[in-house]
C-alpha cells in the first residue's frame, strides 16, 4: 500500500478545508439542509476506517495469538465501547466533559513524534476548544442535542475563557518550534479552519482528512502485512461498526432526526475512542517494558 508522508497529508488536509471553506461560502444556504447527512457518511467513510485495523495492531502486538484470543479481544472490544455508550447515556453531562479532555489527548497524539507532552497537549486543547471561541451559539446547539436537557452554558463559557489562556500557551510552543515549518502549516490550518468553517465541518476538516488519515497511514506502515489483509479487516470490522451504531440509533437514541444523527456520530466515536485508546496505551506501555 503506498505510503502518504506527513507533508502530503497536511495537503490534502489544508485542501479540504480550502475546499468546504468555499463549499461554506458559495453554497452553505442550499446544502444547510443536508449539513448534518454529510457529516455522518463523511465520518463513516473517512472517519471510522482509522481505527478499524486495531484487530490487527492487537494480533502483531501479541494481545491475543490465537483464535480463542481473536473472539474474546473483539467481544472485549464491542462490550467496552457498549458500555461507554451506556454511561453516556446514564450521565450525558460527565461523559461530554470525559469526552472533550479523552479528545484533546488523543488527538494532541498526532504530533507524538514532534513535540512533547505539555507542547502536544495544548495544541490539542486548542483543537477542541477553538470552535467554541469562535462558533459559540453553534457548539452550544451541537452541545444540547448530545446533553438534553442540562444547562451546557457554565461548560461554553469556561471553554470560551480557557481560549485566552490557551492561546498564548500556543504562542509560546510556535515560539519554541519556529524551524519546524511543517507544524507551522498544519497550526496555521487548523486556525483557518477554526475561524472560516463551522463547527460540524471543522470536526470534519481536522478528523477525517488529517487525524484519521494520519492514523491510519502509521497504523498500515506499522503492520507491514499485505494489502489484502488490510483491505479485509478494514471492510469487516467497518462494517461491524455501522451495524453496531445502526442498532444504537434506532433503539436507543430519541428525539428529533437530525439530533440522533449527530448523537451517533459523536457518542458512537466517543465510545470506539476509548477501547482504541486503551489499545494503543496498553501496547506502548509493552513495548516500554521490553526496553527496559
Amino acid at each position: 500500500m503506498k505510503k502518504i508522508n506527513n507533508l502530503n497529508i497536511s495537503l490534502i488536509y489544508a485542501s479540504i478545508t480550502f475546499f468546504l471553506i468555499s463549499l461554506s461560502y458559495f453554497f452553505d444556504a442550499k446544502i444547510q439542509e443536508n449539513k448534518i447527512i454529510f457529516l455522518l457518511l463523511v465520518v463513516t467513510f473517512f472517519g471510522l476506517p482509522h481505527g478499524a485495523l486495531d484487530t490487527l495492531v492487537a494480533k502483531k502486538n501479541r494481545v491475543f495469538t490465537n483464535f480463542y484470543g481473536f473472539s474474546l479481544f473483539n467481544l472485549g472490544y464491542l462490550s467496552l465501547a457498549s458500555c461507554i455508550f451506556l454511561i453516556w447515556y446514564l450521565v450525558p453531562f460527565l461523559s461530554l466533559i470525559i469526552f472533550l479532555l479523552i479528545s484533546a489527548w488523543h488527538f494532541s497524539e498526532d504530533w507524538k513524534n514532534q513535540l512533547n507532552t505539555f507542547q502536544r497537549t495544548i495544541l490539542g486543547l486548542n483543537i477542541i476548544n477553538l470552535p467554541v471561541f469562535f462558533y459559540p451559539k453553534e457548539v452550544t446547539i451541537i452541545y444540547e442535542m448530545l446533553v438534553e436537557r442540562v444547562n451546557i452554558m457554565p461548560l461554553i463559557s469556561i471553554q470560551e475563557n480557557l481560549m485566552y489562556v490557551l492561546f498564548l500557551l500556543l504562542g509560546v510552543v510556535m515560539a519554541r518550534n519556529t524551524t519546524n515549518k511543517l507544524l507551522l502549516f498544519q497550526v496555521t490550518t487548523i486556525f483557518l479552519s477554526s475561524i472560516f468553517l463551522s463547527p460540524l465541518y471543522y470536526f470534519i476538516s481536522y478528523f477525517c482528512f488529517f487525524h484519521s488519515i494520519k492514523n491510519f497511514q502509521e497504523t498500515v506502515d506499522e503492520l507491514k502485512t499485505e494489502k489484502n489483509k488490510i483491505i479485509i479487516f478494514l471492510v469487516i470490522n467497518t462494517i461491524i461498526t455501522i451495524i453496531f451504531g445502526f442498532f444504537l440509533f434506532f433503539f436507543f437514541l430519541d428525539g428529533p432526526i437530525k439530533s440522533k444523527i449527530v448523537s451517533i456520530v459523536f457518542i458512537g466515536l466517543a465510545s470506539l475512542t476509548v477501547p482504541h485508546m486503551l489499545l494503543k496505551i496498553s501496547i506502548n506501555n509493552k513495548k516500554r517494558s521490553s526496553l527496559l
